[in-house]
């Protein structure tokens, strides 16, 4: 699969799909292993949503926007974007014309795994009313060794690094003030759906900013899902993934790397250049108590199952960030 972002922007063969027959479509399920999905792919066929069955079905044609492709540090993968088009059909004074157009985003990914994997977190997020991505399907590509993955275009989802973001929580005039006010509302509000998910059993490894969203009503959803982890509720790991997750916001708080074109973890500096203390207390402000106010909130509408999991992962997180006093030092020295 070509990786270089410059020869992507040009090459649209990247994101071109390969449109099979009706008997080449398999409906995705949570019931069907990752194994079969991914074999499916593997011999030509297409994994689609029940819900986009019939426009895949009818799809004849995609095209890429080569100006769209959004860049390498807030999509490692190259995603871009372009329309799904349907069948052809003779419109007046015998023009063609498509019968179906969908805005879709294009991502390729060299492993099928991986793309079922996101379509796997996409598809378990809605169900839980998260907001994220509606997926369409998985094709694999017209050339190359790869597959390209398609979801909904989504104007009304904005990732969260999109924002200004007051680095240093250093407020010194009005504009800044009522900015630091609203980043401070978006962290408590990922902290909040950190813990309406993991109290589900589902964890997102890779939570950086970038992979946080808001819509317009700025309710926080959840992104870039094919690293997302569920495990059975009182599953005995579920503290050590929802610290883990807990881990990755910090760092990409704490991070001052918004402005550079490098750096693994994206960064916007929120905890940045301040000391150990004043870091923590804005952690405890901002993640530790809406987290475990959300469980608590949780608690009365929960079976047994579920208040089990609330109480482990109330207690893993308490037990985490009360007994060691140092943390997030080695980050803040990272940075």
């Amino acid at each position: 699969m070509t990786t270089s972002r410059d020869t992507l922007s040009l090459d649209t063969a990247v994101y071109q799909p390969k449109f099979g027959r009706p008997e080449d479509i398999v409906e995705y399920s949570h019931t069907l292993p990752m194994e079969h999905l991914s074999e499916a792919l593997g011999i030509g066929r297409i994994v689609v949503a029940e819900a986009f069955h019939p426009v895949v079905a009818d799809a004849r044609s995609l095209e890429v926007f080569q100006d769209k492709l959004v860049e390498e540090r807030r999509s490692a993968h190259g995603v871009t974007f372009g329309r799904l088009l349907g069948a052809h059909r003779l419109g007046e004074k015998g023009k063609v014309r498509h019968a179906e157009s969908l805005p879709v985003a294009l991502k390729p990914f060299s492993s099928p795994e991986d793309a079922v994997s996101e379509m796997r977190g996409y598809t378990t997020l809605r169900e839980l009313g998260v907001p994220t991505f509606e997926p369409v399907g998985i094709f694999p590509a017209a050339t190359g060794r790869h597959v390209v993955s398609m979801t909904v275009k989504n104007n009304g989802l904005v990732s969260l690094d999109r924002n200004k973001w007051v680095v240093g929580r250093a407020v010194d005039s009005e504009q800044t003030m009522l900015q630091a006010e609203h980043n401070n509302r978006q962290v408590k509000g990922i902290a909040e759906t950190l813990a309406y998910i993991h109290a589900h059993g589902v964890f997102h490894p890779d939570g950086q900013i970038k992979n946080y969203v808001a819509n317009a009503g700025d309710k926080i959803g959840v992104i870039d899902t094919e690293k997302q982890i569920t495990r059975p509720l009182g599953d005995e790991n579920i503290a050590g993934l929802a610290w883990e997750d807990m881990e990755q916001l910090v760092a990409s708080l704490v991070i001052d790397n918004l402005a550079e074109e490098t750096g693994k973890t994206f960064g916007v500096g929120m905890l940045a250049h301040l000391p150990l203390h004043v870091v923590r207390s804005s952690i405890e402000e901002l993640i530790i108590h809406p987290y475990l106010a959300r469980l608590e909130g949780m608690l009365d509408e929960a079976g047994p199952a579920q208040a089990n999991q609330i109480e482990m992962l109330y207690d893993g997180l308490v037990e985490k960030f009360y007994n060691d006093e140092t943390w997030p030092q080695h980050l803040i020295d990272a940075n």
